[in-house]
């Protein structure tokens, strides 16, 4: 029996809408293979903490315009009825996130963003979620929409799933499992 789920947010609770490729290319790391947080933590200081702010500056952009997925408001609804914990594990930034749940309702009963913890796809921000919910690993089971997702649920030891999407689809069969919809978690829960 599953306690508690955590959630990524952007792709997996909420629409994926920001243009990592156009952020990447206004910091000038638009020809790097790195992702977007590795990219800037190599710049140097000055150059870092403008990089900073305005990935934040997008990011909070993309929060305010973003859409729920399908599924998530009966998700929520059922999970808060049968007192399962949750928890939002993301590599945004804090401000953006308070954002986006303000706009929806969401709560949680653990938050960590990447200004807590080092992001996925290491697996420190699950285990501090683990630690914060006061679950095992093998209480808890964990979405998200990614690779970096993936690999952070596989190294924290958690069961993993992923929403099926462009992002997701040439790593689906490494899950343990796959949703088209936020909700069909409600009778895998059950």
């Amino acid at each position: 029996m599953f306690k508690a789920v955590i959630f990524d947010l952007d792709g997996t609770l909420t629409k994926f809408n920001l243009d990592i490729k156009a952020v990447k290319e206004r910091i000038g790391g638009g020809g790097s293979e790195k992702n977007i947080l590795d990219y800037i933590e190599g710049l140097g200081e000055a150059e870092r903490v403008e990089a900073k702010a305005l990935l934040e500056a997008y990011e909070c952009e993309a929060a305010m315009s973003t859409e729920l997925n399908e599924g998530v408001e009966n998700l929520f609804t059922f999970l808060r009825a049968g007192g399962t914990k949750t928890a939002l594990v993301t590599r945004n930034n804090r401000r953006a996130v308070e954002i986006a749940c303000s706009k929806f309702g969401l709560s949680f009963h653990a938050v960590v963003c990447r200004e807590d913890a080092r992001p996925k796809p290491a697996r420190d921000q699950l285990d501090m979620a683990l630690e914060r919910l006061g679950v095992m690993r093998e209480e808890a089971i964990f979405v998200g929409d990614h690779l970096f997702d993936l690999q952070a649920g596989k190294s924290a030891g958690i069961r993993t799933g992923l929403l099926r999407n462009s992002h997701a689809n040439g790593i689906l069969k490494e899950a343990d499992f796959v949703l088209d919809s936020m909700d069909q978690l409600i009778e895998m829960i059950r």
